[in-house]
């Protein structure tokens, strides 16, 4: 992801696959912002990581809110270590303290989030769930399910969902319109674009060819 030039990455359940040492290595050497606004330290009561970051492109503030499926300590519950002193809150309880946090610091709200398009053990452990309770939300990016979603609308909100593996890339183009001094999207164009038609970039394919022997 580096290589890349991600500006955020949002956490995922399979982070926790591996313990907290190799994740909190992962993250410390992320050089963009790492996001899991739901996710709390039980010894401090504050959040674990970011809830969110705010990139200014051409004078416009994007806001990208990043929340991970709360369900980790059902999965890993044989291997508790794995999510020590942590706890993982309600994502829509959590994504509006943020929209509240985020009031005049943002002309764009973007969620990515590492939440299927439904639930899945609860009534908020789904991206749908999330937008719902927060239609404020402009954009939401999701994964989890391993779906294919090129777009679908839920009330304002527009969610695409880029499959697995890297097997789709979502491109989304927003058009903005000022009026009033405040910015407003005009039209959202996604695209779920299939990665498998591209050639591999040959100096990544050579660095990283140790981890695919």
């Amino acid at each position: 992801m580096n290589d890349i030039g991600y500006d955020s990455w949002t956490l995922g359940n399979h982070e926790f696959n591996f313990g907290l040492y190799v994740l909190e290595r992962a993250v410390k050497t992320a050089k963009m912002k790492v996001l899991a606004g739901n996710i709390y330290n039980t010894k401090t009561k504050a959040r674990a990581y970011d809830a969110y970051t705010i990139i200014t492109k051409e004078g416009i503030r994007v806001a990208i809110i990043g929340m991970i499926m709360p369900n980790i300590p059902r999965w890993e519950g044989a291997y508790p270590d794995h999510y020590k002193s942590l706890e993982f809150k309600n994502p829509a309880e959590e994504t509006k303290k943020v929209i509240a946090e985020l009031k005049g610091k943002a002309d764009v709200r973007i969620g990515s989030f590492h939440l299927g398009l439904d639930t899945e053990y609860s009534d908020h452990d789904g991206s749908r769930a999330v937008i719902l309770a927060n239609p404020e939300l402009d954009l939401v990016i999701s994964g989890h399910a391993h779906r294919d979603i090129p777009a679908i609308i839920i009330g304002r909100t527009l969610l695409v969902d880029p499959s697995y593996k890297g097997a789709r890339v979502s491109k989304i183009i927003l058009t903005l319109h000022k009026e009033n001094n405040e910015w407003n999207i005009r039209e959202k164009i996604p695209e779920n674009i299939n990665t498998r038609l591209y050639k591999e970039d040959g100096d990544l394919e050579k660095k990283y060819e140790r981890i695919h022997r």
